[in-house]
């Protein structure tokens, strides 16, 4: 009687295995697509906006393009400029992970120990960047 289940129950767990395998396989194909997407847009913004050009140039060409962003602290001295292009799912303990495109700014001044960054008209854009960040974690 077992001996009549067995053929059946392992052609169900291949089929299982199989299918499992083709959707891990689609999303990680997915995932790379999505990948070189983000890329091709940073590679995009590098064209768009050199090293050197000030905040106040490239803050007018994100606002000319309706792109929002919000600034964050970034390496330097001054605050860097993040616009969100994408977002990926998280791990189980965060929320999401936002991916942004970053604009990373260096000021004229030298900051003070335990001084913020500034935001200033006249930072130099040093680099543009892609960044992925969880956020919403436990």
């Amino acid at each position: 009687m077992l001996r009549r289940w067995v053929t059946p129950l392992v052609i169900v767990a291949a089929l299982l295995s199989v299918a499992l395998a083709i959707r891990i396989g689609l999303a990680k194909m997915s995932q790379r697509k999505r990948q070189l997407e983000y890329r091709n847009i940073t590679n995009m913004y590098s064209e768009a906006l050199k090293a050197g050009s000030t905040r106040e140039i490239v803050e007018a060409y994100l606002r000319s393009h309706g792109k929002s962003f919000q600034q964050s602290s970034g390496h330097t001295n001054a605050w860097d400029d993040l616009v969100r292009i994408g977002q990926e799912r998280g791990p189980w303990y965060c929320d999401e992970v936002n991916v942004y495109v970053v604009f990373v700014f260096d000021g004229p001044d030298r900051l003070a120990k335990n001084e913020l960054p500034s935001s200033k008209g006249n930072d130099n854009l040093v680099d543009v960047e892609l960044l992925e960040r969880a956020e919403g974690c436990m």
